[in-house]
């Protein structure tokens, strides 16, 4: 256990200072000072500090070479990354067990914590499919789209099977699809209206996406209970805490996310100090239980399907 000691954070264009007690690789408690602490502190006043990021890495298990597999970890804590989401190829529906089960025996040596989807084409989308996701707990899917042929989807039986746990789509576009901009339209449309979750798939996942996922608030986050995973940067420029500063901050100096990260941690352990990287293949498999449980109200409210809410109201009349 110890305190990360009155560190800048930057949120919303405010700058402020916090302290944070980690405890058994979580945010155990956060106050904005604990002069009175008598156990390990870890000064971080002159660091700015911010969560760890998670990234989507579609062809992290196509590499079966070990070296390979640690230039890209390396490469991903470069960026601030701790958690990757990873997807393994399914090409059939019986084959989403096994695909899933070699995913994880794959992942076993990594870093990086990890949570892991699947990949498949767009012809095996089914309900049936979906239900297999929910037993294993797949959290997201993504989803090969290489023709116009989502209109022949049964986009109201999906919904049905995403009730009680809600797979999200990460749609790839490819082939005649990829430069198909009405594609891309369609697939929005069609998952607002029956209020299926979609994302983008960004290599960088926003907090719209990882409340989608199900990792939001352990990961991309540090509230209490949160996994202690966040980067220290150099100060880019002196924020002096006055009142003022407290308020308003010049969000052009504030952009850290562009730089490099001084030191990555995950959960409360180092994995880059400077050019130094500490790789310990001791990377956690993250269970989602329930995608979608944290999502924003404005947003929840926004994507309960219409046509969803049609079908049961004419079921009810």
């Amino acid at each position: 256990m110890y305190l990360l000691n009155e560190a800048i954070r930057i949120k919303h264009g405010q700058v402020c200072k916090l302290s944070y007690v980690i405890k058994n690789g979580k945010v155990d408690y956060i106050k904005e000072r604990m002069p009175y602490w008598k156990n390990w502190r870890v000064e971080s006043s002159s660091f700015v500090l911010a969560p760890s990021k998670v990234g989507f890495e579609s062809s992290f298990l196509r590499s079966d070479q070990p070296m390979e597999r640690t230039q890209m970890e390396r490469k991903w804590l470069q960026c601030g990354v701790t958690t990757l989401a990873v997807t393994k190829a399914a090409q059939s529906e019986r084959n989403l067990s096994k695909a899933f089960h070699e995913a994880h025996e794959q992942m076993k040596t990594s870093t990086l914590d990890y949570v892991i989807g699947l990949t498949i084409p767009l012809r095996l989308l089914t309900p049936s499919l979906l239900h297999q996701c929910r037993r294993l707990k797949i959290p997201f899917l993504q989803v090969m789209i290489n023709e116009d042929t989502l209109s022949h989807l049964p986009w109201s039986h999906l919904s049905d099977a995403l009730v009680s746990y809600q797979t999200m789509l990460l749609p790839r576009y490819s082939g005649q699809a990829s430069k198909n901009q009405v594609t891309e339209r369609k697939w929005k449309d069609f998952c607002k209206q029956y209020g299926i979750s979609t994302a983008g798939t960004d290599e960088i996942w926003t907090k719209e996406t990882l409340q989608k996922s199900g990792l939001y608030p352990t990961k991309g986050e540090l509230l209490i209970g949160s996994d202690a995973d966040y980067l220290l940067y150099h100060q880019h420029k002196d924020h002096y805490m006055t009142r003022r500063a407290r308020m308003v901050a010049a969000s052009d100096n504030l952009d850290y996310d562009k730089y490099e990260p001084a030191i990555v941690v995950r959960r409360g352990q180092v994995l880059k100090a400077g050019p130094s990287y500490f790789l310990n293949n001791q990377g956690n498999s993250l269970s989602i239980l329930k995608p979608r449980r944290l999502l924003s109200i404005e947003y929840a409210s926004s994507t309960i399907g219409t046509q969803h809410v049609q079908d049961e109201l004419n079921r009810v009349i």
